[in-house]
This record gives structure tokens, C-alpha cells and sequence, in this order.
């Protein structure tokens, strides 16, 4: 019992300093910065707005209705990890209803910019409309059974997907 609660105690001041070390390592563009990003990789001049994010930093961008979201990637992020997320996207690209990458004016899925002396990953990914499920106040039978429909669509879709980073 001792030593589940020490091996417990020891797994939080694990859990612990990673967060920490994410935090540390977030990307703090501001909206200016982040509009040249936009513009310099993407060709993007639109309104720039802040969205909320865990561990990255997302913005979105609506240049003539167009909207998309420009990811700034945590310092600390493995770019494999990103190449994969990219390469699920693009293998359920056919159910229509989740983002999709936006190559960059190089061509590419994923840039990389310096932000306080720390590299950050950077990418663009199409805007998907909705409200988030936290913001909605009843989550009607019809939506959840919606819900379920979609999840299970996207885990069929995956069924043949792999990657080395997950």
C-alpha cells in the first residue's frame, strides 16, 4: 500500500514537471506577430484572432470569409508527431467533416519559425465551423447519436492507418 502511494506520489512530480516543461516551452506570439507569420508562409493578410489551446498557440485567420488556423507548435513538440496528425488528416480527408492541411508557399505542411529564441513547428489548417460540445448547454439525443455516428465513421476510417510516431 506504501509503495502504491509512493509510486503514485512519484507519477504526479512526473506528470507535473512535464506540464511544466510544456508551459515553459508555449509558444507567445502576439496578434501582430502572428499576422506576419501568416502572410510570410502563407501569403495570408486577413484579421488574425487569438483561439484557446492547451499546449500550442492557434490563431485564427479570415481573409475575405476564408477562415483557417494558423498552429503554433509548443517548442518542446516532436515534429514526427505533426507529420503524423497531418497524415491522419489526409487519410480521413474523404469523411468532409474534419480539418484539412493547407501547404504553405513553399509547399509545405509544416513550417518553423523563431519566436524568444526557441523554434516553433508551424502549420495551417482549414477552419471547421461549429460550436465547441463544452459550449453547448443541452446535448440533445439527436446530437449525441450524431456524435456517435461520426466517431464511429472516423475509427473506421483509421482502422488501416499507421505511423511510427504513435
Amino acid at each position: 500500500d506504501r509503495e502504491d502511494r509512493e509510486f503514485s506520489g512519484y507519477l504526479y512530480f512526473c506528470y507535473i514537471r512535464r506540464t511544466m516543461s510544456i508551459v515553459i516551452h508555449a509558444p507567445r506570439l502576439t496578434l501582430a506577430e502572428a499576422k506576419k507569420v501568416a502572410k510570410k508562409l502563407y501569403g495570408l493578410d486577413g484579421a488574425v484572432q487569438e483561439l484557446p489551446s492547451e499546449r500550442d498557440q492557434n490563431f485564427l485567420v479570415n481573409e475575405g470569409g476564408v477562415r483557417c488556423v494558423l498552429k503554433i507548435a509548443n517548442a518542446t513538440e516532436d515534429r514526427s508527431l505533426l507529420e503524423a496528425q497531418n497524415q491522419v488528416m489526409a487519410h480521413v480527408a474523404g469523411l468532409g467533416y474534419l480539418p484539412q492541411v493547407i501547404d504553405s508557399l513553399r509547399g509545405e505542411t509544416i513550417e518553423s519559425v523563431s519566436v524568444d529564441g526557441k523554434n516553433h513547428f508551424v502549420r495551417l489548417v482549414s477552419f471547421v465551423d461549429g460550436t465547441p460540445m463544452g459550449n453547448v448547454k443541452r446535448h440533445s439525443t439527436e446530437m449525441m447519436i450524431d456524435l456517435g455516428r461520426k466517431l464511429g465513421e472516423l475509427d473506421t476510417a483509421l482502422l488501416d492507418f499507421d505511423h511510427i510516431a504513435l
